[in-house]
């Protein structure tokens, strides 16, 4: 049963749940408007000081950021030892399920965008979610981005990982972070070309019935071309996908100011 308060928020719904924690339809009663409010799984019975002064920071970082490409997020507490953000409610299709309708365009002699969409995806893929306003209004279409690490924020202190688990979804984790290996921006870059891959495509660059030979796969492996599994594609898309995923973080592009640059080409 979901809780019928958590904070200021009265609990309407619960619209997905995974691995990070559960997010839920609820009411701001200060203002009475609709939120969805994420509260997140710690691995624990309870979210130390630390680590909510880290999730408090990481809020600040995320409440500063104003762009119609991102979700906006309103406010961050803990309940009951249990860290939740609210954030901006956007109704729509998960990404998942945007590629299985959009899937057959690929391969019809004249694709289309079968719905104008707003992606949201979180740590989790089970989260991860697009937007479509009325199929009618296709010039409107417009990506929502909802994924801003606070998994791993809240790993790092309040031992998720204590047990050697990876944190996030398995088919976007760049070789690197598969290995245990520092992780910095080429990482966030590669987890881009695998979303933009699927976007192509209609299928990841790497799949598997289970983690461990999907690693082997992103470790020893290359994907199928782009190009062959969606002959409509745009040629420089589908290179700036195939770099992007590269093995080595030193052959991918350093920056998202090359990405944006390889874009406007």
């Amino acid at each position: 049963m979901p809780p019928k308060a958590i904070g200021p928020y009265r609990v309407l719904e619960t619209l997905g749940s995974g691995g990070a924690g559960t997010v839920y339809r609820a009411l701001d009663r200060r203002s009475n408007d609709e939120v969805a409010l994420k509260l997140l799984s710690t691995g624990g019975p309870s979210l130390d000081d630390r680590a909510a002064r880290r999730l408090a920071r990481e809020f600040e970082t995320l409440a500063d950021l104003s762009h119609p490409n991102v979700v906006k997020v309103f406010e961050a507490g803990v309940h009951a030892g249990q860290p939740y953000l609210a954030m901006e409610l956007i109704e729509g299709l998960t990404l998942r399920h945007y590629l299985d309708v959009s899937f057959n365009d690929l391969h019809t002699p004249t694709p289309s965008s079968r719905f104008p969409l707003t992606l949201r995806r979180t740590a989790d893929d089970d989260f991860g979610s697009v937007d479509s306003p009325d199929e009618d209004e296709d010039d409107d279409r417009q990506v929502r981005l909802m994924d801003f690490g606070l998994a791993k924020f809240l790993a790092d202190d309040a031992g998720i990982t204590a047990d050697g688990k990876l944190v996030g979804t398995y088919r976007y984790m760049a070789p690197e972070q598969i290995l245990g290996e520092p992780l910095d921006g080429r990482s966030d870059l590669y987890s881009l070309g695998v979303i933009l891959y699927e976007l192509m495509s209609g299928r990841p660059p790497f799949d598997a019935k289970t983690p461990h030979e999907l690693w082997r796969q992103v470790l020893e492996t290359e994907p199928p071309p782009l190009l062959a599994l969606n002959l409509h594609g745009d040629p420089q898309l589908a290179r700036v996908a195939h770099r992007l995923i590269r093995k080595e973080p030193d052959d991918r592009f350093q920056t998202a100011e090359e990405v944006y640059e390889a874009l406007s080409e």
